[in-house]
């Protein structure tokens, strides 16, 4: 018995175009076809479809603007331009929405694999380069991003049970 993964959550760090980490390229080579990508995004913007800065260039592959099969979904890190400065009742709110649309389109289309950009420090906590953002809420994303984890329980017979790991460790 083990525990095999049948979502995977992937920190990068954005080097340079053209190369992993680079979201948009990701998408375009048709190498990760079964990935979701999480971009920051600013609560005015995330129902848009045009590309935005930073790692926002993926907006155009977000539900709105690719309804049938979306490959990209924002995660609000901020609203009006400016990075979120507390983690309050309401910063939590929009970003839970954020994470229940990614959790939606994961189960519909049944990606395997989410990439979110990691902080290029931590390797790990998301990254915000465009918006300063107060690290609680940093550290609220990435935990939320992470549940984003699945796994399922395998061995050699044939009940394979589907749960989230993280859920149950709490």
């Amino acid at each position: 018995m083990g525990l095999k993964p049948l979502v995977d959550v992937i920190g990068t760090v954005f080097t340079k175009k053209g190369t992993y980490g680079d979201f948009d390229w990701q998408i375009l080579s048709g190498k990760y076809n079964n990935a979701l990508f999480l971009f920051n995004d600013d609560e005015a913007r995330n129902h848009l479809k045009k590309a935005g800065k930073g790692n926002a260039i993926i907006r155009k592959y977000n539900k709105y603007a690719m309804p049938y099969r979306p490959r990209a979904v924002g995660i609000v890190t901020g609203k009006n331009g400016e990075g979120y400065t507390s983690l309050t009742h309401d910063v939590k709110r929009a970003i839970d929405k954020t994470i229940e649309e990614a959790r939606e389109i994961i189960t519909k289309y049944g990606y395997t694999t989410v990439y979110y950009s990691s902080d290029k420090v931590t390797d790990d906590i998301i990254g915000t380069s465009i918006f300063d953002v107060d690290m609680n809420v940093r550290l609220y994303i990435t935990r939320e991003i992470k549940r984003l984890r699945r796994y399922i329980e395998w061995g050699s017979d044939d009940n394979q049970i589907d749960f989230d790991y993280d859920l149950i460790r709490e």
